[in-house]
């Protein structure tokens, strides 16, 4: 690897435009890949012309899976921006933060191929109790990795952050902000999981798994848990 001092010390700054233009990137798969969605949904109709409710739930499923899928990726957005930005420079944040990224990307081709194999499963092109369908569950699981990495990643580079700035006071600032970024982190692992379980017990339905965790990052689930926490009684 070239030494630092040919390339220059590492600085949050110079990281803002390649983080947000890799985001940017994987939102624009994402965008380019809702088309492919709509046109399996008009084959399942085709196919079963007489039933038009499996054109309305595949295009809702797919409009949105997308959303979804779009509200997740801008979350994680906001969270690694908010690292780089009040973490300390250091080649472990960088590496955790590149595995974040690498993780990321694999969304969109992930959604892509789950939602190409659920077409075929309508379709009747394979068996609903065969290895295939098998391996469609196995891709609904990895979506799940992907965002329990990516989340669990989050959450380790803030604790890490706070363990390295506590009691220093001229870093009070940052130690609240990596606060709210671990406590945010913290709840979102175990939504996460919780979809993975209902939607494994077949409780709910794709896409409202993915759905649920959207608004869990969308809205300030985070806050309202702590507030409630706040009330309870201490012991």
């Amino acid at each position: 690897m070239l030494p630092r001092a040919l390339v220059g010390e590492i600085k949050p700054e110079n990281w803002f435009g390649l983080i947000d233009a890799i985001y940017a990137i994987i939102l624009t798969l994402l965008l380019l890949e809702l088309p492919g969605f709509l046109l399996e949904a008009l084959k399942e109709a085709e196919f079963r012309s007489a039933d038009h409710s499996i054109l309305l739930n595949s295009i809702l499923y797919s409009f949105f899976g997308y959303l979804a899928i779009f509200i997740i990726v801008y979350d994680i957005w906001a969270h690694h921006r908010v690292l780089l930005a009040y973490s300390s420079a250091s080649r472990f944040n960088l590496a955790v933060g590149t595995f974040m990224l690498f993780l990321t990307s694999l969304l969109p081709p992930a959604l892509t191929l789950l939602s190409k194999m659920k077409g075929e499963l309508a379709l009747g092109s394979f068996s609903a109790i065969g290895p295939v369908y098998e391996l469609l569950k196995d891709e609904r699981l990895l979506i799940a990795f992907i965002l329990v990495g990516v989340y669990g990643c989050i959450t380790l580079l803030s604790i890490k952050e706070l363990h390295a700035i506590r009691g220093r006071e001229e870093l009070s600032h940052n130690a609240k902000v990596m606060e709210r970024v671990r406590y945010s982190g913290l709840v979102m692992l175990p939504i996460i999981i919780l979809m993975i379980i209902l939607a494994f017990k077949q409780i709910i339905q794709p896409p409202l798994p993915l759905v649920l965790i959207a608004l869990s990052a969308y809205l300030p689930v985070d806050r309202l848990i702590f507030k409630f926490q706040r009330r309870l009684p201490a012991r």
